[in-house]
């Protein structure tokens, strides 16, 4: 679960830097 987690996070942190948001998307 920690790669997923890692995943998740990574998504968040692009999700600060993307208009729109990635993780609305996801």
């Amino acid at each position: 679960m920690i790669k997923a987690n890692s995943a998740l996070l990574v998504v968040d942190m692009q999700n600060d830097f993307l208009p729109g948001g990635a993780l609305s998307v996801a």
